[in-house]
């Protein structure tokens, strides 16, 4: 009497379980390893790549002034940045924000302080404010790395989907 109690509880545990983790994953969009991302809002759109591996969504920005900037990086957050986000069709836009971070980001070449600012990311309608990275990304094929900020509790990346293309 009290396996079948004890299976009876475990399998009702296992079926909530189940049905938990489906609702959770069907609120969930898919998204592709690249997607169209639109930044600010919907009259600025760029090709971008979508990678799991990063923490931070990286967006190509150049021409960066800060507002009585300073060399150490830390001492300008709570500054107005202004900066141009270029994207892959080379349409320019000038922003202005207020730095709120300094990301160091590690890669191959060894460590690279990058100012972070808040920015609203979206995608097919669905929108986030995050804390986006500045770098020049002017020689890399993608001029956006989206990154966990943006993805997560969201999205879920199909890397068989793609959104290779401007109609």
């Amino acid at each position: 009497m009290i396996r079948l109690l004890s299976f009876l509880i475990y399998i009702s545990v296992l079926i909530f379980v189940t049905s938990c983790n489906k609702n959770e994953l069907s609120n969930k969009k898919i998204i592709g390893q690249t997607a169209i991302i639109n930044i600010d809002d919907d009259n600025f759109s760029c090709l971008s790549r979508v990678d799991t591996g990063a923490t931070s969504t990286s967006i190509h920005a150049v021409n960066i002034r800060i507002e009585g900037g300073v060399e150490k990086h830390q001492e300008n957050i709570g500054k107005q940045i202004t900066f141009d986000i270029i994207n892959d069709m080379d349409i320019k836009k000038t922003i202005t924000k207020k730095i709120v971070d300094v990301d160091v980001i590690r890669n191959s070449q060894g460590k690279e302080p990058r100012y972070c600012v808040k920015m609203k990311i979206g995608w097919h309608g669905f929108y986030k404010e995050i804390e986006v990275n500045l770098r020049d990304r002017s020689k890399m094929e993608y001029k956006v790395l989206i990154g966990r900020r943006f993805l997560s509790n969201d999205f879920l990346v199909d890397v068989t989907k793609s959104e290779d293309t401007r109609k």
